[in-house]
């Protein structure tokens, strides 16, 4: 056999590079381990983690389904041993009774993939008003209300380790910044229930899909509840701020763990949102898969986005969401004055005035990600259109759809 010819550390070679000696050496799964037995070891012995069943059909569906390249290996045990290290935390943390009843309101921003959940995430919380998430907090939960460790580098590691999937696909430095000082989407805390979006987005697991189906994400909520329990006990704020468009596709489990929460949800032409979703899919994947397979993508795109829309639907019609604890704002209008827009929102939340954004932030950025060679949506246009315009003018005949 030829010895084999290192290449410069430049984008994407050194990732061919390290999957390509996956291979020399008889599969990726020869250089990276993912199962239950390594996990344990890795972060404790800990019996009720070691029969969690999604946790188990998630790691089957990686190792079986996923085609995972040596990279793509390497992420998937990153990201599974965040989520059992705050799996054990969390738990541990709800064990000592520590997860206290408090009458501090809770509220989600939901939408479309792309649709400026992000930047409306960080505007709001500019304030004191506000409390949500920061990166940091996410990945490490067991620091949080920690003095003794040092803040500044704690977020500057956690930054570096972002910057670590920007080199894997540098596709991926084109949306917008991460930080590990910076307020981010709660879709790390649902990894640690290992009931996640977050899976089944990034890895091709028809099979978790499948189990996601059948038994929810009611475990990943509890887990998400001890976390914001965290959040609140070192918290001056007024509000909990929260923010993923995956919640809207398990509404009715997040309002099982918080029936008083309360919405801020961004309405754009789901088929922005399908080309959007896709592109970021594509991204996701290429950066974990040795051969996307695109019918599969395409295929559980078009469903994550009729999923996000149909429970919107049932619960508006039901009157489980209404004027008091849901918001409607048009992308459109968000995007072409986002100052106007948030202090609508500021005024719906009944925000004091000394607790108003000053949206220095600025406004959104256009789409940006290059398509991946996409297939056409097999979704009927007619009907995903149908639909968005089934929930636009139910939103606006129940007076949820504001500006």
């Amino acid at each position: 056999m030829q010895p084999y010819e290192y290449r410069s550390f430049d984008g994407i070679n050194w990732v061919d590079s390290i999957n390509e000696i996956g291979e020399m050496i008889g599969g990726s799964s020869n250089l990276v381990e993912i199962s239950k037995q390594s996990l344990c070891e890795d972060r404790g012995n800990d019996a009720e983690l070691c029969i969690n069943e999604s946790l188990g059909i998630l790691i089957n569906a990686l190792n079986e389904e996923a085609q995972l390249t040596a990279v793509g290996r390497f992420m998937a045990r990153v990201e599974l041993l965040r989520s059992v290290r705050g799996y054990r935390y969390l738990n541990r943390m709800a064990e000592n009774r520590w997860n206290p009843v408090d009458d501090i309101a809770t509220y989600f921003i939901i939408g479309g993939l792309r649709s400026g959940t992000s930047l409306l995430l960080r505007t709001l919380a500019e304030s004191q008003y506000f409390r949500a998430p920061y990166t940091w907090e996410l990945i490490h939960p067991e620091y949080i209300g920690d003095e003794r460790r040092d803040k500044a580098r704690l977020i500057e590691s956690v930054t570096m380790q972002d910057r670590l999937w920007d080199l894997v696909n540098p596709e991926f430095t084109r949306q917008h910044l991460n930080r590990g000082d910076l307020p981010a989407e709660c879709l790390p805390i649902m990894n640690c229930g290992f009931q996640s979006m977050h899976w089944t987005g990034c890895y091709e697991v028809p099979s978790y899909r499948k189990h996601l189906k059948s038994v929810g994400f009611r475990d990943a909520y509890r887990i998400h509840s001890i976390f914001r329990s965290l959040l609140v006990k070192g918290s001056d704020s007024q509000a909990m701020l929260f923010k993923a468009p995956a919640h809207a596709i398990s509404l009715a489990d997040l309002l099982t763990r918080y029936p008083h929460a309360r919405f801020i949800y961004i309405l754009r032409s789901p088929l922005d949102v399908l080309s959007s979703y896709k592109r970021l899919i594509s991204s996701l994947r290429l950066m974990r898969t040795k051969e996307a397979n695109n019918k599969l993508l395409d295929n559980d795109c078009e469903a994550d986005v009729v999923d996000s829309i149909r429970p919107i639907i049932d619960l508006v019609s039901s009157g489980v969401l209404n004027r008091t604890n849901f918001f409607a704002i048009r992308y459109s209008t968000l995007s072409g004055n986002l100052k106007t827009s948030v202090a609508s929102i500021e005024e719906w939340a009944m925000v004091p005035q000394k607790y108003r954004s000053t949206c220095r932030l600025g406004k959104l950025n256009p789409e940006t990600r290059a398509p991946q060679n996409l297939t056409q949506p097999s979704v009927s246009n007619s009907s995903l259109v149908t639909l968005h315009l089934e929930l636009d003018s139910l939103l606006q005949q129940k007076g949820l759809l504001r500006c």
